[in-house]
């Protein structure tokens, strides 16, 4: 029961965030001049919905919600073939994230 509970709380936090606006945004920021194969949507959406799931989030929780079924179903296939984003991967993409990106999201949203 829990787990169909919190896939309907990630439905709807995805619904939220439009990919178009993380798009726009990610445009006007720059950011994925640094991702060469996941684009920041992927990685944002992952970073959700693993705060959605579990208590404490860790490189190795990513890792591993990112080869998930449920995390793919979500995600409209951001993914592609990749059957999950090694840690090490999306280490680099958090880091490389301008805090600029995440203002103008959190402006547009709030």
């Amino acid at each position: 029961m829990l787990q169909i509970k919190t896939a309907g709380v990630q439905a709807q936090a995805f619904s939220l965030i439009p990919d178009k606006l993380i798009a726009r945004i990610a445009q006007e920021t720059d950011v994925n001049r640094f991702h060469k194969k996941h684009d920041v949507n992927t990685v944002f959406k992952l970073v959700l919905f693993s705060h959605i799931m579990h208590e404490s989030v860790s490189l190795r929780v990513l890792e591993a919600d990112s080869g998930s079924s449920v995390f793919k179903a979500f995600s409209n296939g951001m993914l592609g073939r990749d059957s999950r984003i090694p840690r090490s991967t999306i280490a680099y993409h958090l880091n490389k994230v301008p805090p600029l990106f995440l203002k103008n999201l959190f402006d547009e949203l709030v």
